[in-house]
């Protein structure tokens, strides 16, 4: 993330909030003024959060969906299609999809309710690292 970013969040930061941040909302530190905080969904991997984080509009990241076991493949399939998604192959033995998916929706994706966890195909890096 640019320096010029944090930044600016951290000059929204300088002003007091009292309202709690929402689900994947990016919000100041409470604690520690004018750091930014970003809240995730607790079925993200540790890799997807950081995809999240160094995306670029247009980014887009692999992984896999571990479903609700009473998940319907074709009703999910339309779900992620709706959302801008390309789901992969199924497996009926171990409830999981894989699916390629536009960075900006990965949290939506996450939120839908057969979904129970996601995880990235791999590491998220890019030349900055």
């Amino acid at each position: 993330m640019s320096l010029c970013v944090l930044l600016s969040f951290a000059a929204a930061c300088s002003q007091e909030s009292t309202q709690p941040a929402a689900k994947g909302i990016t919000a100041c530190s409470e604690t520690q003024p004018g750091v930014v905080v970003k809240k995730f969904p607790r079925q993200l991997s540790p890799q997807a959060k950081k995809a999240v984080l160094r995306a670029r509009p247009g980014d887009w990241i692999k992984g896999t969906l571990l479903l609700d076991a009473k998940a319907s493949p074709e009703d999910l399939t339309e779900s992620l299609l709706g959302l801008g998604a390309k789901p992969g192959a199924w497996s009926d033995t171990t409830h999981q999809m894989t699916v390629e998916l536009p960075v900006s929706c990965l949290e939506s994706v996450v939120e839908l309710p057969e979904v129970m966890y996601f995880e990235a195909a791999s590491a998220y890096s890019d030349s900055a690292d």
